[in-house]
């Protein structure tokens, strides 16, 4: 079902179902991600039984975890939603106001019907008495159905905007002229919608996992370093940490935030609360001998590389990131039962020529919070974020990257 919201760093339903299989998991145990992403852990958790709990900063990929919990009995209902939902969005007065985030990608004509089609989801599905737009706690008690129709809304706008993809594939560009803006007609961006919807539909169609109860899972918006999942609850927490490779997670969802109504103000706050954003506190945090020694070495060499800004954007950028990580490991290892497990897939990479070991970070960083490490098993990941740079070249010959599946006891 995760399929349904591609996510650049999501790992698969099969890897999800081959490790709860395998670590000896009492029946009804709760399973974890404090970086959820698109839900695959969630999802295949409570498919297979057992509570689940998921975190993620990012309302976006709420929505989209919240979708994969689509139970295929409720399947039937969702062609008379649709035609409801175009039919109400058809009915509806112009009502894109001036600041609104599609008006990014879109013309008039294109830019009023995706907000047509999102506020009728919205009354039809979440709110009829209201006109504002999706707040925190209407997501994290989102119906699977309403996160479906968002979701199909989502793919919906991805699909217009794809002229606007970087070469890094998780940077969508935004309009820099009136020329560049996108002309739709109405009837376009109902017809795509509805396709969208099918597509879906088919997907479901052809999934053979099993029914689920969505009252098994519990989806939040939260920060993996502050988590507030009671302490000794956790069987297995199972994630990937967000890579140390400047992936802006925030612009990936530009369209789809517009979607859902956030406003420049909105999308700058939530890039600086993400780990490993391109943006950086105005003052350096301090770095913290209990990083560990591969961590404090890396970032000695990365103050005392030559390359412009290193000192400066670049160390501050670490100093957040590690920083982020070491307090997140923390409340992930207080979030674990007594002989709980905990599974994460890192990636390591490099800064300019300088080896970010993050395996070894991690591991180091696990074991002073009282994480000892099990099983390590190393992998050549297919997904390089090194091979987009062009400039990559004058530092390795050999851009490659190692995907390490690290597993702790507690």
């Amino acid at each position: 079902m995760a399929t349904w919201f591609p996510y650049y760093a999501g790992f698969s339903t099969n890897f999800v179902s081959s490790i709860i299989n395998s670590a000896g998991l009492p029946s009804n145990s709760t399973i974890g991600d404090p970086w959820n992403g698109s839900g695959t852990t969630t999802s295949t958790a409570a498919r297979l039984g057992n509570h689940s709990w998921g975190g993620d900063l990012n309302p976006v990929m709420v929505i989209a975890a919240k979708a994969g919990l689509f139970n295929k009995s409720d399947l039937s209902c969702i062609e008379p939603l649709t035609a409801d939902i175009v039919s109400n969005a058809l009915m509806q007065k112009n009502v894109l106001n001036h600041d609104d985030g599609i008006r990014n990608w879109f013309k008039g004509t294109g830019a009023h019907a995706l907000r047509k089609l999102e506020r009728s989801i919205y009354k039809i599905l979440v709110e009829p008495n209201q006109s504002s737009f999706l707040s925190n706690e209407q997501i994290e008690s989102l119906s699977s159905i309403a996160a479906f129709f968002y979701v199909g809304l989502f793919r919906t706008i991805k699909r217009f905007v794809l002229p606007f993809t970087a070469s890094n594939p998780t940077w969508i560009k935004i309009a820099k002229s009136t020329e560049e803006h996108i002309n739709l007609s109405h009837s376009k961006v109902y017809q795509h919608f509805e396709e969208e919807v099918s597509l879906m539909i088919e997907a479901l169609k052809e999934d053979n996992s099993p029914h689920i109860n969505i009252g098994n899972s519990e989806l939040r918006i939260r920060s993996s370093c502050e988590m507030h999942t009671a302490e000794e609850s956790s069987d297995l927490i199972l994630s990937s940490p967000p890579y140390c490779t400047r992936i802006d997670y925030a612009v990936a969802t530009l369209p789809e935030l517009a979607i859902i109504g956030f406003r420049i103000a909105d999308f700058n706050l939530l890039r600086k609360k993400l780990i490993g954003s391109s943006t950086v506190p105005k003052h350096a945090l301090e770095h913290n001998p209990n990083w560990g020694e591969t961590c404090n070495e890396f970032l000695r060499a990365l103050y005392q590389h030559p390359s412009k800004a290193s000192k400066t954007y670049y160390y501050k950028s670490h100093l957040q990131y590690f920083h982020s990580i070491f307090l997140s490991l923390e409340k992930i290892e207080r979030a674990l039962k007594p002989a709980g497990a905990c599974v994460l897939v890192v990636q390591d990479s490099y800064y300019k020529d300088i080896h970010n070991d993050l395996t070894s970070i991690t591991v180091e960083m696990a074991s002073h919070h009282g994480l000892r490490l099990k099983r390590r098993d190393d992998f050549v990941s297919e997904k390089n974020m090194a091979k987009v740079h062009p400039e990559i070249r004058k530092y390795r010959n050999d851009p490659i990257a190692t995907e390490s599946v690290l597993c702790f006891t507690k």
